[in-house]
Protein backbone atom coordinates (compact mmCIF):
# COMPACT_ATOMS: atom_id res chain seq x y z
CA UNK A 1 0.00 0.00 0.00
CA UNK A 2 2.04 3.28 -1.16
CA UNK A 3 1.20 6.73 0.64
CA UNK A 4 -1.91 7.56 -1.84
CA UNK A 5 -3.69 4.96 -2.21
CA UNK A 6 -6.99 4.78 -0.57
CA UNK A 7 -9.14 2.25 0.77
CA UNK A 8 -12.63 2.00 -1.06
CA UNK A 9 -15.41 -0.41 -0.83
CA UNK A 10 -13.82 -2.69 -3.51
CA UNK A 11 -10.89 -2.92 -1.41
CA UNK A 12 -13.21 -4.01 1.36
CA UNK A 13 -15.01 -6.66 -0.68
CA UNK A 14 -11.71 -7.70 -1.99
CA UNK A 15 -10.78 -8.63 1.53
CA UNK A 16 -12.91 -11.08 1.83
CA UNK A 17 -11.67 -13.54 -0.68
CA UNK A 18 -9.31 -15.05 2.72
CA UNK A 19 -12.85 -15.84 4.74
CA UNK A 20 -12.55 -19.66 3.20
CA UNK A 21 -9.02 -19.64 4.97
CA UNK A 22 -10.18 -18.11 8.31
CA UNK A 23 -12.95 -20.78 8.64
CA UNK A 24 -10.94 -23.26 7.79
CA UNK A 25 -8.46 -21.91 10.10
CA UNK A 26 -10.67 -21.30 13.13
CA UNK A 27 -12.12 -25.04 12.04
CA UNK A 28 -9.07 -26.70 12.77
CA UNK A 29 -9.04 -25.14 15.80
CA UNK A 30 -11.64 -27.17 17.30
CA UNK A 31 -14.94 -28.21 14.96
CA UNK A 32 -16.53 -29.23 18.20
CA UNK A 33 -16.41 -26.05 19.65
CA UNK A 34 -17.14 -24.51 16.65
CA UNK A 35 -20.41 -25.64 15.91
CA UNK A 36 -21.69 -25.37 19.57
CA UNK A 37 -20.81 -21.78 19.64
CA UNK A 38 -22.60 -21.35 16.55
CA UNK A 39 -25.54 -23.00 17.38
CA UNK A 40 -25.64 -20.50 21.01
CA UNK A 41 -25.75 -17.52 18.52
CA UNK A 42 -28.42 -18.87 16.62
CA UNK A 43 -30.60 -19.42 19.90
CA UNK A 44 -29.40 -15.98 20.93
CA UNK A 45 -30.79 -14.62 17.70
CA UNK A 46 -34.42 -16.33 18.40
CA UNK A 47 -35.05 -15.43 22.47
CA UNK A 48 -35.42 -11.33 22.50
CA UNK A 49 -38.33 -12.03 19.79
CA UNK A 50 -39.78 -14.75 21.84
CA UNK A 51 -39.14 -12.76 25.03
CA UNK A 52 -41.17 -9.72 23.34
CA UNK A 53 -43.73 -12.31 22.21
CA UNK A 54 -43.88 -13.65 26.20
CA UNK A 55 -43.78 -10.18 27.24
CA UNK A 56 -46.69 -9.22 25.44
CA UNK A 57 -49.11 -12.39 26.40
CA UNK A 58 -47.76 -11.39 30.09
CA UNK A 59 -49.30 -7.69 29.88
CA UNK A 60 -52.86 -9.33 28.38
CA UNK A 61 -52.58 -12.35 30.76
CA UNK A 62 -52.47 -9.58 33.31
CA UNK A 63 -55.42 -7.28 32.00
CA UNK A 64 -57.51 -10.51 31.18
CA UNK A 65 -56.67 -11.91 34.67
CA UNK A 66 -54.87 -14.85 33.59
CA UNK A 67 -51.50 -14.08 34.36
CA UNK A 68 -50.20 -17.05 35.88
CA UNK A 69 -49.94 -19.67 32.60
CA UNK A 70 -48.31 -16.62 31.00
CA UNK A 71 -45.72 -15.76 33.80
CA UNK A 72 -45.05 -19.45 33.81
CA UNK A 73 -43.84 -19.17 29.73
CA UNK A 74 -42.13 -15.97 30.48
CA UNK A 75 -40.29 -17.38 33.69
CA UNK A 76 -38.66 -20.35 31.45
CA UNK A 77 -37.73 -18.46 28.42
CA UNK A 78 -35.69 -16.21 30.76
CA UNK A 79 -34.07 -19.28 32.74
CA UNK A 80 -33.02 -20.62 28.81
CA UNK A 81 -31.65 -17.45 27.93
CA UNK A 82 -29.92 -17.02 31.09
CA UNK A 83 -28.29 -20.70 30.63
CA UNK A 84 -27.03 -19.94 26.54
CA UNK A 85 -25.42 -16.83 28.58
CA UNK A 86 -23.44 -18.65 30.56
CA UNK A 87 -22.58 -21.61 27.85
CA UNK A 88 -21.54 -19.15 25.81
CA UNK A 89 -19.09 -17.75 28.09
CA UNK A 90 -17.45 -21.18 28.76
CA UNK A 91 -17.33 -22.07 25.09
CA UNK A 92 -16.36 -18.85 24.08
CA UNK A 93 -13.57 -18.64 26.00
CA UNK A 94 -12.02 -21.95 25.60
CA UNK A 95 -12.38 -21.67 21.84
CA UNK A 96 -10.83 -17.75 21.65
CA UNK A 97 -7.71 -19.24 23.07
CA UNK A 98 -7.90 -22.77 20.65
CA UNK A 99 -8.19 -20.50 17.99
CA UNK A 100 -5.38 -17.95 19.28
CA UNK A 101 -3.04 -20.79 19.45
CA UNK A 102 -3.82 -22.29 16.12
CA UNK A 103 -2.78 -18.19 14.59
CA UNK A 104 0.06 -18.41 16.71
CA UNK A 105 0.85 -21.69 15.31
CA UNK A 106 0.83 -20.79 11.70
CA UNK A 107 2.92 -17.52 12.04
CA UNK A 108 5.68 -19.57 13.54
CA UNK A 109 5.45 -22.03 10.84
CA UNK A 110 5.51 -19.62 8.06
CA UNK A 111 8.64 -18.01 9.81
CA UNK A 112 10.27 -21.03 9.73
CA UNK A 113 9.68 -21.97 6.16
CA UNK A 114 11.42 -18.10 5.29
CA UNK A 115 15.19 -17.53 4.31
CA UNK A 116 17.56 -15.48 6.25
CA UNK A 117 17.27 -13.32 3.07
CA UNK A 118 13.48 -12.78 3.97
CA UNK A 119 13.58 -12.39 7.70
CA UNK A 120 16.44 -9.95 7.27
CA UNK A 121 14.68 -7.81 4.81
CA UNK A 122 12.91 -4.30 5.79
CA UNK A 123 9.49 -4.77 4.68
CA UNK A 124 9.08 -8.47 5.74
CA UNK A 125 9.98 -7.27 9.22
CA UNK A 126 7.17 -5.01 8.60
CA UNK A 127 4.34 -6.93 7.70
CA UNK A 128 5.82 -9.71 10.59
CA UNK A 129 5.10 -6.90 13.43
CA UNK A 130 1.70 -5.93 11.69
CA UNK A 131 0.82 -9.64 12.13
CA UNK A 132 1.83 -10.01 15.54
CA UNK A 133 0.08 -7.02 16.99
CA UNK A 134 -3.07 -7.06 14.88
CA UNK A 135 -3.81 -10.44 13.52
CA UNK A 136 -3.37 -12.80 16.70
CA UNK A 137 -6.33 -11.58 18.10
CA UNK A 138 -8.94 -10.30 15.33
CA UNK A 139 -9.64 -14.05 13.58
CA UNK A 140 -11.84 -14.92 16.30
CA UNK A 141 -13.45 -11.32 17.43
CA UNK A 142 -13.71 -11.26 13.21
CA UNK A 143 -15.71 -14.85 13.80
CA UNK A 144 -17.99 -13.96 16.37
CA UNK A 145 -18.91 -10.57 14.96
CA UNK A 146 -19.87 -13.01 11.90
CA UNK A 147 -22.07 -14.75 14.20
CA UNK A 148 -23.31 -11.68 15.98
CA UNK A 149 -24.14 -10.73 12.30
CA UNK A 150 -26.51 -14.20 12.17
CA UNK A 151 -27.59 -13.36 15.58
CA UNK A 152 -29.11 -10.11 14.64
CA UNK A 153 -30.07 -10.52 11.25
CA UNK A 154 -32.65 -13.43 13.23
CA UNK A 155 -33.88 -11.08 15.61
CA UNK A 156 -34.07 -8.42 12.77
CA UNK A 157 -36.44 -10.47 10.96
CA UNK A 158 -38.50 -11.60 13.65
CA UNK A 159 -38.84 -7.91 14.12
CA UNK A 160 -39.64 -6.71 11.01
CA UNK A 161 -42.59 -9.71 10.41
CA UNK A 162 -44.13 -8.19 14.12
CA UNK A 163 -44.32 -4.55 12.90
CA UNK A 164 -44.98 -5.56 9.02
CA UNK A 165 -48.71 -6.07 10.25
CA UNK A 166 -49.12 -2.70 11.82
CA UNK A 167 -46.46 0.13 9.49
CA UNK A 168 -44.64 -2.08 7.22
CA UNK A 169 -42.80 1.30 6.06
CA UNK A 170 -41.81 2.04 9.47
CA UNK A 171 -39.52 -0.61 8.88
CA UNK A 172 -37.86 1.34 5.94
CA UNK A 173 -37.33 4.31 8.10
CA UNK A 174 -35.20 3.07 10.73
CA UNK A 175 -33.25 0.63 8.21
CA UNK A 176 -32.12 3.41 6.21
CA UNK A 177 -31.10 5.96 8.43
CA UNK A 178 -29.67 2.86 10.20
CA UNK A 179 -27.86 2.61 6.94
CA UNK A 180 -26.49 6.00 6.88
CA UNK A 181 -25.20 5.83 9.93
CA UNK A 182 -23.26 2.76 8.56
CA UNK A 183 -21.87 3.99 5.80
CA UNK A 184 -20.08 7.16 7.32
CA UNK A 185 -18.90 4.86 10.09
CA UNK A 186 -17.49 2.65 7.53
CA UNK A 187 -15.23 5.66 5.82
CA UNK A 188 -13.59 6.51 9.00
CA UNK A 189 -13.01 3.14 9.67
CA UNK A 190 -11.32 2.80 6.47
CA UNK A 191 -8.95 5.97 7.20
CA UNK A 192 -8.33 4.66 10.84
CA UNK A 193 -6.65 1.42 8.67
CA UNK A 194 -4.53 3.20 6.74
CA UNK A 195 -3.06 5.28 9.52
CA UNK A 196 -2.33 2.12 11.74
CA UNK A 197 -0.76 0.27 8.42
CA UNK A 198 1.41 2.89 7.55
CA UNK A 199 2.50 3.26 11.58
CA UNK A 200 4.46 -0.58 11.31
CA UNK A 201 8.14 1.36 10.15
CA UNK A 202 7.44 3.71 13.40
CA UNK A 203 6.26 1.29 15.89
CA UNK A 204 8.91 -0.93 15.71
CA UNK A 205 11.44 2.31 15.77
CA UNK A 206 9.86 2.70 19.24
CA UNK A 207 9.43 -1.08 19.86
CA UNK A 208 13.41 -0.36 19.03
CA UNK A 209 13.93 2.10 22.12
CA UNK A 210 11.75 0.08 24.61
CA UNK A 211 13.94 -3.15 23.71
CA UNK A 212 17.16 -0.92 24.02
CA UNK A 213 16.10 0.71 27.20
CA UNK A 214 15.03 -2.78 28.90
CA UNK A 215 17.69 -5.35 27.29
CA UNK A 216 19.98 -6.59 30.54
CA UNK A 217 22.74 -6.79 27.41
CA UNK A 218 22.34 -3.02 26.03
CA UNK A 219 21.65 -1.81 29.56
CA UNK A 220 24.78 -1.44 30.86
CA UNK A 221 25.55 0.93 27.79
CA UNK A 222 22.60 2.59 27.95
CA UNK A 223 23.69 3.04 31.79
CA UNK A 224 26.77 4.61 31.41
CA UNK A 225 26.74 6.78 28.47
CA UNK A 226 23.69 8.42 30.23
CA UNK A 227 21.10 7.69 26.73
CA UNK A 228 18.32 6.78 29.04
CA UNK A 229 16.61 10.16 28.17
CA UNK A 230 17.69 10.33 24.61
CA UNK A 231 15.92 7.16 23.87
CA UNK A 232 13.17 8.05 25.98
CA UNK A 233 12.51 11.52 24.43
CA UNK A 234 12.89 9.62 20.99
CA UNK A 235 10.12 7.24 22.19
CA UNK A 236 7.74 9.91 23.53
CA UNK A 237 7.82 11.76 20.38
CA UNK A 238 6.64 8.87 18.29
CA UNK A 239 3.67 8.51 20.14
CA UNK A 240 3.10 11.63 20.81
CA UNK A 241 2.70 12.07 17.04
CA UNK A 242 0.52 8.84 16.96
CA UNK A 243 -1.89 10.62 19.87
CA UNK A 244 -1.98 13.96 17.69
CA UNK A 245 -3.42 11.47 14.07
CA UNK A 246 -5.77 9.86 16.54
CA UNK A 247 -6.77 13.07 18.15
CA UNK A 248 -8.22 13.54 15.08
CA UNK A 249 -9.64 10.95 13.89
CA UNK A 250 -11.38 10.55 17.39
CA UNK A 251 -12.97 13.77 16.67
CA UNK A 252 -13.85 12.69 13.72
CA UNK A 253 -15.70 10.05 14.18
CA UNK A 254 -17.88 12.17 17.50
CA UNK A 255 -18.97 14.38 14.93
CA UNK A 256 -19.99 12.10 12.38
CA UNK A 257 -21.30 9.96 15.55
CA UNK A 258 -23.43 12.35 16.88
CA UNK A 259 -25.22 13.77 13.80
CA UNK A 260 -26.19 9.85 12.84
CA UNK A 261 -27.30 9.29 16.06
CA UNK A 262 -29.19 12.05 16.12
CA UNK A 263 -30.97 11.35 12.91
CA UNK A 264 -31.64 7.52 14.20
CA UNK A 265 -32.82 8.75 17.68
CA UNK A 266 -35.40 11.39 15.56
CA UNK A 267 -36.47 8.35 13.72
CA UNK A 268 -37.52 6.17 16.19
CA UNK A 269 -38.71 8.61 18.09
CA UNK A 270 -41.38 9.57 15.40
CA UNK A 271 -42.49 6.38 14.84
CA UNK A 272 -42.91 5.40 18.79
CA UNK A 273 -45.07 8.04 18.74
CA UNK A 274 -47.30 7.15 16.01
CA UNK A 275 -47.94 3.37 17.96
CA UNK A 276 -48.94 5.74 21.32
CA UNK A 277 -50.86 8.19 19.31
CA UNK A 278 -52.65 4.84 17.53
CA UNK A 279 -52.84 2.97 21.15
CA UNK A 280 -54.84 6.43 22.79
CA UNK A 281 -57.16 6.31 20.13
CA UNK A 282 -57.80 2.43 20.99
CA UNK A 283 -56.89 0.87 17.67
CA UNK A 284 -55.15 -1.99 19.64
CA UNK A 285 -54.31 -3.17 23.15
CA UNK A 286 -51.66 -2.24 25.70
CA UNK A 287 -49.86 -5.59 24.88
CA UNK A 288 -50.15 -4.59 21.52
CA UNK A 289 -48.35 -1.22 22.62
CA UNK A 290 -45.89 -2.51 24.21
CA UNK A 291 -45.09 -5.50 21.15
CA UNK A 292 -44.79 -2.84 18.18
CA UNK A 293 -42.45 -0.32 20.32
CA UNK A 294 -40.61 -2.54 21.51
CA UNK A 295 -40.22 -4.29 17.96
CA UNK A 296 -39.27 -0.46 16.81
CA UNK A 297 -36.59 -0.94 19.00
CA UNK A 298 -35.29 -4.10 18.17
CA UNK A 299 -35.96 -3.26 14.61
CA UNK A 300 -33.62 -0.16 15.03
CA UNK A 301 -31.07 -2.08 17.61
CA UNK A 302 -30.82 -4.95 15.64
CA UNK A 303 -30.18 -3.09 12.40
CA UNK A 304 -27.37 -1.27 13.80
CA UNK A 305 -26.05 -4.14 15.44
CA UNK A 306 -25.72 -5.73 11.80
CA UNK A 307 -24.48 -3.17 10.32
CA UNK A 308 -21.81 -2.49 12.80
CA UNK A 309 -20.61 -6.00 12.61
CA UNK A 310 -20.76 -5.83 9.27
CA UNK A 311 -18.41 -3.09 9.72
CA UNK A 312 -16.44 -4.78 12.53
CA UNK A 313 -16.04 -7.43 9.61
CA UNK A 314 -14.82 -4.80 7.05
CA UNK A 315 -11.93 -3.83 9.55
CA UNK A 316 -11.03 -7.18 10.87
CA UNK A 317 -10.90 -8.16 7.45
CA UNK A 318 -8.21 -5.71 6.14
CA UNK A 319 -5.93 -7.05 9.30
CA UNK A 320 -7.03 -10.59 7.83
CA UNK A 321 -5.54 -9.63 4.58
CA UNK A 322 -1.88 -8.78 6.70
CA UNK A 323 -2.44 -12.18 8.39
CA UNK A 324 -2.95 -14.30 4.89
CA UNK A 325 -0.24 -12.12 2.61
CA UNK A 326 2.12 -13.28 5.22
CA UNK A 327 1.20 -16.76 5.43
CA UNK A 328 1.07 -16.87 1.38
CA UNK A 329 4.67 -14.52 1.31
CA UNK A 330 6.64 -16.26 -1.50
CA UNK A 331 11.11 -16.71 -0.28
CA UNK A 332 12.99 -14.07 -2.52
CA UNK A 333 15.33 -16.44 -2.81
CA UNK A 334 15.53 -19.29 -5.56
CA UNK A 335 14.32 -22.51 -4.14
CA UNK A 336 16.71 -24.92 -2.94
CA UNK A 337 16.07 -28.44 -4.05
CA UNK A 338 15.34 -30.99 -1.49
CA UNK A 339 14.72 -34.52 -1.41
CA UNK A 340 17.18 -35.13 -4.33
CA UNK A 341 20.14 -37.02 -2.88
CA UNK A 342 21.00 -37.59 0.49
CA UNK A 343 24.44 -36.16 1.84
CA UNK A 344 25.10 -39.60 4.27
CA UNK A 345 28.70 -38.30 5.07
CA UNK A 346 31.20 -35.41 3.49
CA UNK A 347 34.32 -36.50 1.97
CA UNK A 348 35.14 -33.38 0.01
CA UNK A 349 33.73 -29.69 0.27
CA UNK A 350 34.48 -26.97 -2.41
CA UNK A 351 33.98 -23.30 -4.02
CA UNK A 352 33.94 -22.25 -7.42
CA UNK A 353 33.70 -18.86 -8.64
CA UNK A 354 31.54 -18.58 -6.38
CA UNK A 355 29.97 -15.08 -6.59
CA UNK A 356 27.15 -13.30 -4.36
CA UNK A 357 25.04 -10.19 -3.78
CA UNK A 358 22.44 -9.62 -1.08
CA UNK A 359 18.97 -9.76 -2.23
CA UNK A 360 17.55 -6.67 -3.75
CA UNK A 361 20.80 -5.15 -3.95
CA UNK A 362 23.60 -5.29 -6.58
CA UNK A 363 27.14 -4.77 -5.29
CA UNK A 364 28.67 -8.66 -4.95
CA UNK A 365 29.88 -9.13 -1.36
CA UNK A 366 31.62 -11.73 -2.76
CA UNK A 367 33.07 -12.74 -6.43
CA UNK A 368 34.76 -15.21 -7.82
CA UNK A 369 35.29 -17.03 -4.58
CA UNK A 370 37.21 -20.61 -4.77
CA UNK A 371 38.79 -22.87 -2.63
CA UNK A 372 38.13 -26.89 -1.48
CA UNK A 373 38.99 -28.68 1.10
CA UNK A 374 38.91 -32.58 1.87
CA UNK A 375 38.43 -34.43 5.24
CA UNK A 376 40.99 -34.18 7.89
CA UNK A 377 42.10 -30.60 6.49
CA UNK A 378 41.26 -26.95 7.94
CA UNK A 379 41.76 -23.85 6.19
CA UNK A 380 41.30 -20.31 8.00
CA UNK A 381 39.54 -17.13 6.26
CA UNK A 382 41.15 -14.20 7.30
CA UNK A 383 40.90 -10.44 6.44
CA UNK A 384 40.04 -6.79 6.75
CA UNK A 385 36.50 -6.34 8.79
CA UNK A 386 33.92 -5.92 5.40
CA UNK A 387 35.76 -8.42 3.49
CA UNK A 388 32.99 -10.91 3.28
CA UNK A 389 33.95 -13.82 5.71
CA UNK A 390 30.45 -14.34 7.90
CA UNK A 391 28.77 -14.14 4.34
CA UNK A 392 30.97 -16.27 3.01
CA UNK A 393 30.03 -18.65 6.23
CA UNK A 394 26.11 -18.13 5.47
CA UNK A 395 26.48 -19.57 1.78
CA UNK A 396 28.99 -22.42 3.29
CA UNK A 397 25.84 -23.45 5.44
CA UNK A 398 23.03 -22.90 2.82
CA UNK A 399 21.79 -20.13 4.75
CA UNK A 400 21.83 -18.31 1.49
CA UNK A 401 20.56 -19.15 -2.21
CA UNK A 402 21.13 -16.89 -4.85
CA UNK A 403 24.74 -17.51 -5.52
CA UNK A 404 26.33 -17.45 -9.02
CA UNK A 405 29.26 -20.46 -9.41
CA UNK A 406 29.01 -23.98 -8.13
CA UNK A 407 29.41 -25.07 -4.63
CA UNK A 408 30.30 -28.77 -4.56
CA UNK A 409 30.04 -31.52 -1.79
CA UNK A 410 31.69 -34.79 -2.38
CA UNK A 411 32.00 -33.21 -6.40
CA UNK A 412 28.21 -32.80 -6.78
CA UNK A 413 26.32 -29.45 -6.45
CA UNK A 414 24.45 -28.70 -3.46
CA UNK A 415 21.63 -27.95 -5.62
CA UNK A 416 21.29 -31.25 -6.07
CA UNK A 417 21.51 -32.05 -2.47
CA UNK A 418 18.57 -32.34 -0.14
CA UNK A 419 19.27 -29.23 1.79
CA UNK A 420 18.47 -30.33 5.39
CA UNK A 421 20.54 -33.66 5.14
CA UNK A 422 23.29 -31.44 4.21
CA UNK A 423 22.83 -29.17 7.00
CA UNK A 424 23.05 -31.94 8.99
CA UNK A 425 26.48 -32.81 8.76
CA UNK A 426 27.69 -29.51 9.34
CA UNK A 427 28.47 -27.72 13.38
CA UNK A 428 28.75 -23.92 13.29
CA UNK A 429 29.34 -21.22 15.71
CA UNK A 430 28.69 -17.68 14.18
CA UNK A 431 30.31 -14.91 15.48
CA UNK A 432 26.99 -13.86 17.24
CA UNK A 433 26.01 -16.99 18.41
CA UNK A 434 22.70 -17.76 21.14
CA UNK A 435 22.39 -17.12 24.50
CA UNK A 436 19.18 -19.93 24.61
CA UNK A 437 17.97 -18.73 27.66
CA UNK A 438 16.91 -22.36 28.62
CA UNK A 439 18.68 -25.20 30.88
CA UNK A 440 22.81 -25.85 30.32
CA UNK A 441 21.33 -29.16 28.94
CA UNK A 442 19.53 -27.77 26.76
CA UNK A 443 21.94 -25.01 25.16
CA UNK A 444 24.40 -28.10 24.58
CA UNK A 445 21.81 -30.15 23.14
CA UNK A 446 19.88 -27.84 21.29
CA UNK A 447 23.21 -28.94 18.73
CA UNK A 448 21.92 -32.48 18.19
CA UNK A 449 17.68 -32.78 19.82
CA UNK A 450 17.96 -36.25 20.29
CA UNK A 451 21.08 -35.47 22.90
CA UNK A 452 18.91 -33.49 25.08
CA UNK A 453 18.15 -36.73 27.38
CA UNK A 454 21.14 -38.47 26.99
CA UNK A 455 23.49 -37.03 29.75
CA UNK A 456 26.79 -38.71 28.69
CA UNK A 457 26.83 -37.03 25.14
CA UNK A 458 26.32 -34.07 27.00
CA UNK A 459 28.98 -34.29 29.42
CA UNK A 460 31.38 -35.49 26.76
CA UNK A 461 30.74 -32.28 24.98
CA UNK A 462 31.43 -30.43 28.37
CA UNK A 463 34.38 -32.18 28.56
CA UNK A 464 35.68 -31.35 24.94
CA UNK A 465 34.98 -27.50 25.41
CA UNK A 466 36.78 -27.37 28.73
CA UNK A 467 33.92 -26.18 30.72
CA UNK A 468 33.64 -30.05 32.17
CA UNK A 469 34.48 -28.32 36.10
CA UNK A 470 32.13 -25.14 35.65
CA UNK A 471 29.08 -27.70 34.83
CA UNK A 472 29.86 -29.97 38.06
CA UNK A 473 29.90 -26.50 39.81
CA UNK A 474 26.40 -25.08 38.68
CA UNK A 475 24.02 -25.72 41.16
CA UNK A 476 22.27 -28.25 39.58
CA UNK A 477 24.69 -29.26 36.79
CA UNK A 478 23.11 -30.02 33.52
CA UNK A 479 19.88 -28.95 34.52
CA UNK A 480 20.72 -25.21 35.82
CA UNK A 481 18.33 -22.85 34.37
CA UNK A 482 20.86 -20.16 32.60
CA UNK A 483 20.11 -16.21 31.94
CA UNK A 484 17.70 -13.99 33.45
CA UNK A 485 15.35 -13.74 30.52
CA UNK A 486 12.29 -16.60 31.61
CA UNK A 487 13.52 -17.84 34.78
CA UNK A 488 16.08 -16.48 37.49
CA UNK A 489 18.80 -18.70 36.24
CA UNK A 490 22.96 -18.79 36.29
CA UNK A 491 24.15 -15.54 34.45
CA UNK A 492 27.17 -16.26 32.62
CA UNK A 493 30.06 -14.31 31.67
CA UNK A 494 30.82 -14.06 27.56
CA UNK A 495 33.89 -16.32 27.00
CA UNK A 496 31.43 -19.04 29.45
CA UNK A 497 28.37 -18.45 26.53
CA UNK A 498 31.24 -18.97 24.03
CA UNK A 499 32.25 -22.42 25.28
CA UNK A 500 28.42 -23.61 25.91
CA UNK A 501 28.33 -22.60 21.94
CA UNK A 502 31.61 -24.30 20.64
CA UNK A 503 29.78 -27.49 23.36
CA UNK A 504 26.46 -26.99 20.92
CA UNK A 505 28.92 -27.42 17.83
CA UNK A 506 30.86 -30.49 19.01
CA UNK A 507 27.83 -32.40 20.29
CA UNK A 508 26.59 -32.40 16.43
CA UNK A 509 29.16 -34.44 15.15
CA UNK A 510 29.20 -32.85 11.92
CA UNK A 511 31.82 -33.98 9.01
CA UNK A 512 32.00 -30.27 8.38
CA UNK A 513 32.07 -27.42 11.18
CA UNK A 514 32.32 -23.72 10.61
CA UNK A 515 33.80 -22.09 13.25
CA UNK A 516 33.29 -17.73 13.04
CA UNK A 517 35.46 -16.54 15.65
CA UNK A 518 35.15 -18.77 18.26
CA UNK A 519 37.57 -17.24 20.76
CA UNK A 520 36.36 -13.89 20.23
CA UNK A 521 35.32 -13.49 24.31
CA UNK A 522 38.15 -16.19 25.85
CA UNK A 523 41.05 -14.97 27.11
CA UNK A 524 44.20 -15.98 25.90
CA UNK A 525 45.14 -19.21 27.98
CA UNK A 526 41.24 -20.39 27.17
CA UNK A 527 41.95 -19.49 23.58
CA UNK A 528 44.94 -21.88 23.41
CA UNK A 529 43.21 -24.69 25.36
CA UNK A 530 40.42 -24.03 22.82
CA UNK A 531 42.12 -24.77 19.75
CA UNK A 532 44.27 -27.65 21.47
CA UNK A 533 40.59 -29.16 21.39
CA UNK A 534 39.27 -28.04 17.87
CA UNK A 535 42.63 -29.05 16.40
CA UNK A 536 41.66 -32.98 18.02
CA UNK A 537 38.09 -32.47 16.80
CA UNK A 538 39.05 -31.65 13.66
CA UNK A 539 41.75 -34.39 13.33
CA UNK A 540 39.09 -36.58 10.82
CA UNK A 541 36.37 -34.15 9.37
CA UNK A 542 36.96 -30.60 7.35
CA UNK A 543 37.42 -27.29 9.13
CA UNK A 544 36.83 -23.55 8.10
CA UNK A 545 37.83 -21.22 10.74
CA UNK A 546 37.11 -17.84 10.41
CA UNK A 547 39.66 -15.68 12.28
CA UNK A 548 40.33 -12.04 13.21
CA UNK A 549 43.40 -13.10 15.59
CA UNK A 550 45.67 -13.96 12.97
CA UNK A 551 48.09 -15.96 15.61
CA UNK A 552 45.00 -18.85 15.86
CA UNK A 553 44.96 -19.11 11.73
CA UNK A 554 48.19 -20.49 12.26
CA UNK A 555 47.05 -24.25 13.57
CA UNK A 556 44.88 -24.50 9.90
CA UNK A 557 46.35 -26.18 6.95
CA UNK A 558 45.78 -23.20 4.86
CA UNK A 559 44.91 -19.99 5.07
CA UNK A 560 42.78 -17.94 3.04
CA UNK A 561 42.92 -14.09 3.02
CA UNK A 562 40.09 -12.38 1.59
CA UNK A 563 39.64 -8.30 0.82
CA UNK A 564 37.03 -7.17 -1.30
CA UNK A 565 34.70 -10.12 -1.24
CA UNK A 566 37.77 -11.83 -3.16
CA UNK A 567 40.42 -14.29 -2.19
CA UNK A 568 43.33 -12.09 -2.89
CA UNK A 569 46.43 -14.44 -1.19
CA UNK A 570 46.20 -18.72 -0.21
CA UNK A 571 48.59 -20.54 1.56
CA UNK A 572 50.87 -21.78 5.23
CA UNK A 573 51.34 -19.03 7.74
CA UNK A 574 54.91 -19.65 6.37
CA UNK A 575 54.46 -19.02 3.24
CA UNK A 576 51.69 -16.04 3.46
CA UNK A 577 54.72 -14.20 5.97
CA UNK A 578 57.08 -15.14 2.53
CA UNK A 579 55.28 -13.41 0.51
CA UNK A 580 55.25 -10.39 2.42
CA UNK A 581 51.55 -9.09 1.30
CA UNK A 582 48.62 -7.78 3.39
CA UNK A 583 47.89 -11.16 5.54
CA UNK A 584 52.09 -10.71 6.66
CA UNK A 585 51.23 -6.64 6.63
CA UNK A 586 47.75 -7.52 9.33
CA UNK A 587 50.24 -10.54 11.11
CA UNK A 588 53.01 -8.24 11.66
CA UNK A 589 50.58 -4.90 13.14
CA UNK A 590 49.10 -7.45 15.51
CA UNK A 591 51.76 -9.09 16.69
CA UNK A 592 53.72 -5.33 17.32
CA UNK A 593 50.30 -4.77 19.61
CA UNK A 594 51.54 -7.37 22.15
CA UNK A 595 54.90 -6.46 22.18
CA UNK A 596 56.34 -4.86 25.51
CA UNK A 597 58.08 -1.43 24.31
CA UNK A 598 61.05 -1.10 26.04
Amino acid sequence: MNENEQIGIKEVLQSFRHWRNLFALIWRANPSYLMRVVLIYLLLGVTPIVTLVATKKLIDGVIAGQALAAMGWYVGILVFKQALTIAQSYYEGLFQQLVANAVQEKIIEKTTQLSLADIENTDVQEQLKRVQQEAMYRPYQMFTQMLNVINNVVTFVGAVVLLISWKWWAVLVVALTTGISFYTSLRINQEQFKIVYERAAKQREAWYYTHLLTFDKTFKEIRLFQLGEFFLTKFKAIYRDFYIVDQKIAKKRLNWSAASETLNLVALISVIYLAVREAMRNVFGVGNLYSYVQGISLTQTSAQSVFSNILAICQHNLYIEQLFVFLALPTVEPKLLSGVQDVERIETFEFRDVSFCYPGTEREVLHNVSFSLQRGQCIAIVGRNGSGKTTLAKLITQLYAGYDGEILVNGESVRTLDVEQLQKRIGVVFQDYVHYEMTLRHNIGLGNTETIEDDEKIWEASEKTGIGSFVRNLPHQLDTELGRWVVKGEQLSGGQWQRIAIARAFIRNADLYVLDEPNSALDPIAEFEMFERIRDLLRDRLGIYIAHRLASARFADRILVMDGGQVIEQGTHDELMALDGQYAEMYNVQTNLYEVKA
